[in-house]
């Protein structure tokens, strides 16, 4: 029978002191793996879809232990499935069958409405490289050394592309990774560059990666007693789901947009011819105010000439007055 969709999730576990889940979207296509390079035919089972989650454990400093892949069938029809993987084990999750492996060739018996079989993978590499530090009071220590610890704490989180793996996870999905910090523990919690949420006890901060870019986080608290649930990272393909409003008024309002950008370059025309005018006037006014300044300059000069006609005048006018006597 032909496989109707293959769907693909990524997902990626750091397990010991810290959890990292990494998800990708899900994907269909004609009986491809996007994840792992598998193919996958099916024998008599009529199936409705696959599911693929890779799961990779990690150390809590950041580096790969292993990689296994959960596959998950929803089956419409029992019967024999044939499925393509490079795995170097499979476990079967759903029953006690046997799986059969031959080389890249997987082949099972499916008559659940749900079967799931786990393939360890040969390859440990992920799209990203993590890198996790912790300080204490300044001094770097293990992840097993700060359990239990009390002081100020520098959390480092560092994540950036890994050249020896598929770039297509790297350069199309965002990872948001997380962690919660128990509020009794891990007081003056510092963490710019994340969103912060509540949750029950616990302080929950987020970062966001974009696509085909590295992080450097950093997380600073002063702790009693530390312990930590763990961190999670979860990768997804970028997209953004925007309602936009009506926009019937808004190009209404862009189709009225040159009209009113034609009146303000009038408006400002008319600004120009009146500041133009404004200038001419003050120049006028500072050559009139020149002139009335020297004519004042003139008069100071002949003051002393208009004191002494005055004295004559009076001279003549007392005079005049004694002979009219």
């Amino acid at each position: 029978m032909r496989l109707k969709a293959v769907k693909t999730i990524l997902a990626i576990c750091l397990i010991t002191i810290m959890t990292l889940t990494i998800v990708s979207p899900i994907s269909k296509a004609d009986g491809n793996s996007a994840d792992n390079g598998s193919t996958t035919q099916v024998g008599a089972a009529d199936i409705k879809s696959k599911n693929e989650v890779v799961y990779a454990t990690l150390t809590a400093k950041g580096s790969i232990n292993a990689v296994y892949v959960v596959n998950h069938f929803e089956i419409n029809k029992g019967g024999s499935i044939t499925d393509y993987g490079k795995y170097k084990s499979v476990l079967n999750l759903t029953e006690s069958k046997p799986i059969v492996v031959d080389g890249d060739t997987v082949t099972l018996q499916a008559d659940q409405e749900n079967y799931y079989y786990q393939g360890n993978m040969e390859t440990t590499d992920l799209p990203w490289i993590f890198d996790f530090s912790y300080n204490l009071d300044g001094v770097e220590l293990s992840p097993q050394e700060i359990a239990g610890k009390t002081g100020k704490l520098d959390i480092h989180i560092n994540i950036d592309k890994n050249e020896n793996a598929n770039a297509t996870f790297f350069e199309n999905y965002m990872l948001q990774v997380s962690l919660n910090l128990n509020a009794d523990q891990c007081k003056n919690i510092e963490a710019p560059d994340a969103t912060v949420a509540e949750a029950g006890n616990n302080k929950m901060l987020t970062f966001t990666v974009m696509p085909d870019r590295g992080a450097d986080f950093q997380v600073t608290t002063d702790v009693n007693n530390f312990t930590m649930s763990g961190i999670q990272i979860s990768a997804m393909p970028f997209s953004m789901n925007v309602d936009l409003q009506d926009t019937e008024d808004m190009i209404e309002d862009f189709n009225q947009l040159p009209d009113a950008i034609a009146k303000l370059n009038e408006g400002v025309g008319k600004l120009a011819d009146g500041t133009q005018k404004l200038k001419n006037g003050a120049n006028d006014l500072m050559n009139g105010s020149s002139e009335f300044k020297t004519g004042l300059s003139e008069l100071k000069k002949n003051s002393g000439a208009i004191t002494a006609a005055s004295g004559q005048i009076k001279n003549a006018l007392s005079t005049i007055a004694s002979l009219l006597i």
